[in-house]
């Protein structure tokens, strides 16, 4: 029997969006100028601050004056329902209001200004209460990572991880594995899940040039206290039988929508039955297939060949770990007895070699041609980094498909009057 430890994977605090904003009036500015010195527009800033514990560093500010001033309030409501996203937010905002004689960025001498009552000012921070659920993780007692599951995992530790991803539609790629205490592994697993950025490190690499220092990049890993990193050597061993020892793994979350910094399943469902659809359509050209939302769910409507069966996830795991367990074994037989300086290099050696041969056998399996077409609705299974999609597209609504799909920015601009200029 399967034994997993019960745990809140996906459990968060309510949503706070990465950005947070205000819109102040400028009389209200002036009004403060007892806190402000003088109801300064800049000093202002400070005052939202520590009436709001939640609000970060400052990222925007921007004056809407005259018939223009309803637009500070429109980007604020935008922003703090996380209706504008993307890798530079600031960027959106200015290209969508400043300019054309609606709002502009006030300049330094502006900031030291007392608030103009025929003026709204924005006022956009970093979210102090915004989390990154862009991970999610699993602590494995050892004794259960031993456990042959199916007939198929072989007890190895790469090939539980096949299985967690697997069972858990939302792991992606694995980025982190570690064995340690259970206490420690548990503590681990719980800090990933409620997106604790104490055990992720940034480091950063630099060139140093005629006694300058260059940045050349960076580097984000995991580190757990008393767990130690597995290679991926160790990944091809054998979980130990001890129930005071854990694994812990940790995947990318693929519910973590990077565009809008939010945990978004409906986003996820939809770009799934989009690459099913493409998935499909690669295999056969000339198969028509059509992507719609369903009453419920996204439907991917295919013809397919009466000769084609959709793969179960679960044979697919099977195969999957049969290709790491025979990797496993024949990384073994390779380097024994090899100097331990030199069995990473022969390890790579011998996977490369292997995955070539598993590749050409399925190869040999292929079928040749697709004959003979009938109508079938959805459950057409994809794969994703050499493991399985599930057939079932988990429930998305109409509305919610329909909003991950399109940018509301234009629609809520558009409906103020024409500005005079």
């Amino acid at each position: 029997m399967l034994r997993v430890p019960l745990l809140l994977l996906l459990l968060c605090p309510a949503a706070a969006y990465i950005r947070i904003a205000t819109a102040v009036g400028g009389d209200v500015v002036k009004g403060a100028g007892n806190l402000t010195k003088g109801g300064k527009v800049g000093l202002y800033t400070v005052l939202l601050q520590v009436l709001n514990p939640n609000f970060g560093q400052l990222k925007q500010m921007l004056q809407c004056c005259g018939k223009s001033r309803h637009y500070a309030g429109t980007i604020a409501n935008l922003l703090n329902t996380n209706s504008i996203h993307g890798d530079d937010i600031e960027g959106e905002v200015r290209d969508m209001v400043v300019g054309d004689g609606k709002c502009s960025d006030p300049g330094l001498d502006a900031l030291m200004k007392e608030g103009d009552p025929t003026c709204s000012y924005l006022y956009s921070f970093e979210n102090k209460d915004h989390k990154s659920f862009s991970f999610s993780a699993m602590c494995v007692p050892s004794d259960v990572c031993a456990v042959d599951v199916a007939g198929a995992t072989k007890g190895l530790k790469a090939g539980y991880s096949v299985v967690l991803q697997v069972l858990n539609r939302n792991y992606g790629d694995l980025e982190y594995a570690g064995e340690g205490p259970l206490g420690s592994c548990y503590d681990g697993m719980n800090k990933v899940n409620l997106a604790n950025e104490t055990v992720r490190k940034v480091t950063t690499s630099f060139a140093e040039i005629a006694g300058i220092k260059f940045p050349t990049g960076k580097k984000e890993e995991f580190s757990f206290e008393n767990m130690q990193k597995l290679g991926f050597l160790k990944m091809l061993g054998k979980c130990e039988q001890r129930a005071d020892t854990g694994i812990l793994y940790v995947f990318k979350n693929k519910f973590w929508s990077k565009s809008q910094n939010v945990l978004n399943i409906t986003h996820f469902d939809w770009k799934l039955a989009m690459k099913q659809a493409q998935e499909v359509k690669s295999k056969d050209g000339s198969v028509n297939v059509k992507l719609q939302m369903g009453k419920e769910e996204p439907v991917v409507t295919v013809k397919r060949s009466k000769k084609m069966t959709p793969e179960m996830p679960e044979d697919l795991m099977d195969e999957k770990i049969s290709e790491i367990a025979t990797i496993a074994e024949v990384t073994k037989e390779k380097t024994a007895g090899v100097a331990e300086e030199d069995k990473m290099k022969v390890a790579k050696a011998a996977i490369a070699t292997e995955e070539k041969n598993i590749a050409e056998k399925k190869d040999e399996k292929a079928p040749t041609k697709v004959e003979g077409v009938d109508e079938s609705v959805a459950g057409v299974s994809g794969t994703s980094g050499g493991l399985s999609v599930a057939a079932d597209i988990a429930a998305a609504t109409p509305a919610g498909a329909a909003a991950a799909m399109q940018h509301p920015l234009t629609k809520t601009l558009a409906a103020p009057a024409p500005l005079a200029p």
